[in-house]
């Protein structure tokens, strides 16, 4: 395991105010909240579609839950400073216009070696 693991998750958000239903998350939080011991685990939840984010209170969510797309900047933030890209692993998963432009952002980003951009292509 890394020393540090960021993951970005962007979903609709669902009807219930802990994000229960969000596909996922209760996974996900689970494994942020396994690896305590000098591992750090950084679950940004995104919820796309701000008008339809629960009832304005994010308060059961993960800290930092966002009310937005996640962006090219989010990206750049997770895989680190330019010296740090070098070591840095991205895997792109997600609807084909938003995973060919996040591959092409990322791979391109100085520092980045681009062989360690992947994602998962079915189209």
């Amino acid at each position: 395991m890394p020393p540090k693991v960021v993951i970005l998750y962007s979903t609709h958000p669902g009807a219930e105010p802990d994000g229960s239903d969000i596909l996922f998350l209760s996974r996900m939080r689970n494994i942020a909240d396994a690896y305590t011991n000098g591992q750090q685990v950084d679950l940004q939840l995104y919820l796309t579609g701000s008008s339809q984010a629960p009832a304005g209170d994010l308060s059961r969510m993960p800290s930092g839950t966002k009310t937005r797309r996640a962006t090219h900047e989010d990206l750049e933030a997770a895989v680190g400073q330019v010296s740090q890209r070098a070591s840095s692993v991205c895997y792109i998963c997600g609807p084909q216009k938003m995973t060919d432009d996040f591959v092409d952002h990322v791979q391109g980003l100085k520092g980045m070696d681009p062989h360690n951009v992947l994602c998962e292509k079915w189209w």
